[in-house]
C-alpha cells in the first residue's frame, strides 16, 4: 500500500494547530467535522503526528485509531501497531483473545508463548516481521519489528518510511516509541473498555480523549525528539518537502530551530501579502 499521494491538510494550518494553545480542543474538533471515530486516514490527511505537542495526547489518538480499525475489522494484526505504540500491550492481548481469524488465535498464542525481553523472543518476532515483509504486509510486519523490549525500532520505521512511504506513520511511530511520556498500560481510552465488543463502545460517550493531558501550552514547549526522530525528520522528511516553506518551518520548529522558522515563516507571509 502505498499513500504518499493521499491529500493532506494545507501545512500553515498544521503550523497553527502547532502553535495553538487549545489541541485537545482541535483534537475533538476533527473527530467532530469527521463524523466519526479517528482512523489513519483521517489523521494522517490531518498531519497530526506533525502539531500535536504532547506525547500523551498523541498516543491516545494512536489508541482510538487502533479501536476504530479492530471495530471495523475484527482482526488484530490490522490495528496492533497502533496499540504497541500507545503502549497498550495489555489491551491489545485482551484484543487478541476475541479475534476468531486463523492469523488472530496464532497472534495471541505468539504472544502467549514469548518473552519478548529474551533473545529467543526477540528473534522470533524479528523472524515473524521478515516473513510478512516478503508478503508486502508493512504495518503486520512493523507491529512485529517492534513487539521486542528492545524493540528493532529503526526497521520498523525503515519499513514504514520506504515500504509504504508513509512519513507521517514513520514518525508517528518513532515519536512513541522513544518517547519518556508514554508509561505501558497508563489511562487512555481503554477504561471501562475491556474488550470492544457488544457493539464496539468506547470509553467515552462522546468519543473524545477521556483524561485531560497536561500541557504547558507553546510557548513554554521544548520539543525533546530523540535520536531516530530527529533523523528521520533532517535525513528523510526534510529534504523531500523543501517545496513547502510552511511544513519545512513546521519541522524546524521539532528541531528545536525556532528562530530559523520564524524566518522562513515571514518570507512566505511578505511572499503572500
Amino acid at each position: 500500500v502505498k499513500v504518499a499521494l493521499r491529500p493532506q491538510v494545507a501545512s500553515s494550518s498544521c503550523v497553527g494547530a502547532l502553535i495553538s494553545e487549545n489541541q485537545e480542543e482541535l483534537v475533538d474538533l476533527c473527530r467532530t467535522l469527521s463524523g466519526k471515530k479517528l482512523n489513519w486516514g483521517h489523521v494522517s490527511e490531518l498531519r497530526m503526528p506533525f502539531w500535536i505537542r504532547s506525547d500523551a495526547l498523541l498516543a491516545k489518538v494512536a489508541e482510538e485509531i487502533g479501536q476504530t480499525l479492530f471495530r471495523e475489522s475484527r482482526e488484530i494484526l490490522n490495528c496492533a501497531l497502533f496499540f504497541i505504540i500507545a503502549k497498550k500491550r495489555k489491551l491489545l492481548r485482551n484484543l487478541a483473545a476475541t479475534d476468531q481469524s486463523i492469523s488472530g488465535k496464532k497472534f495471541f498464542s505468539f504472544l502467549n508463548t514469548h518473552d519478548f525481553t529474551t533473545e529467543r523472543g526477540r528473534r522470533a518476532a524479528e523472524k515473524n516481521a521478515f516473513s510478512l515483509l516478503r508478503k508486502c504486509k508493512y504495518c503486520a510486519a512493523a507491529a512485529f519489528f517492534l513487539l521486542p523490549d528492545p524493540p528493532f525500532l529503526t526497521a520498523a520505521v525503515e519499513t514504514l518510511f520506504s515500504k509504504m512511504e508513509d512519513p507521517d506513520l514513520a514518525f508517528l511511530v518513532s515519536r512513541l516509541m522513544e518517547s519518556g511520556d508514554v508509561a505501558e498500560n497508563s489511562p487512555g481510552l481503554s477504561r471501562g473498555l475491556g474488550v470492544v465488543g457488544g457493539g464496539g463502545g468506547y470509553a467515552t460517550s462522546s468519543g473524545g480523549v477521556s483524561h485531560s493531558v497536561v500541557d504547558g501550552g507553546f510557548f513554554t514547549w521544548f520539543p525533546q525528539l530523540k535520536e531516530l526522530s530527529s533523523n528521520l525528520i533532517v535525513d528523510r522528511i526534510l529534504p523531500t518537502s523543501l517545496d513547502d516553506s510552511g511544513f519545512v518551518a513546521l519541522l524546524l520548529m521539532w528541531l528545536s530551530k525556532p528562530e530559523e522558522a520564524r524566518v522562513l515563516l515571514s518570507g512566505v507571509a511578505s511572499l503572500q501579502s
